[in-house]
């Protein structure tokens, strides 16, 4: 805590890493989360399923051998239990984006 007040962060939906609210990275619309990098991204497109093996099939191996060498998951655990500690204490706060319906003006027909 900065002054006894929470520190505003976001955190990497895949990797769990903390980054300064103002941190490079972006926003995923079709998982609905933000990433510190494409490959965190590619990493969760892959476990969650979205990512093709059959049209994809040198990305996927890529990502595979990425997550074999650089995400191993006791690494990413260890993280995860880290963030949630410093949740749970009041160190950080997280800023997520929520998505929602378009307000009835702006709505596509």
């Amino acid at each position: 805590m900065v002054g006894g007040t929470q520190i505003p962060v976001r955190a990497c939906a895949f990797c769990y890493e903390v980054h300064h609210k103002d941190a490079n990275g972006f926003e995923s619309l079709e998982l609905e989360s933000w990433f510190c990098h494409t490959h965190c991204y590619y990493q969760a497109l892959l476990t969650s399923g979205n990512l093709s093996m059959k049209t994809n099939q040198g990305l996927v191996k890529e990502v595979i051998r990425m997550r074999q060498k650089h995400y191993q998951p006791e690494y990413i655990q260890n993280r995860r239990n880290k963030l949630l500690s410093n949740i749970h204490s009041g160190k950080y706060k997280i800023i997520r984006k929520t998505y929602g319906e378009p307000p009835e003006n702006e709505k596509v027909r």
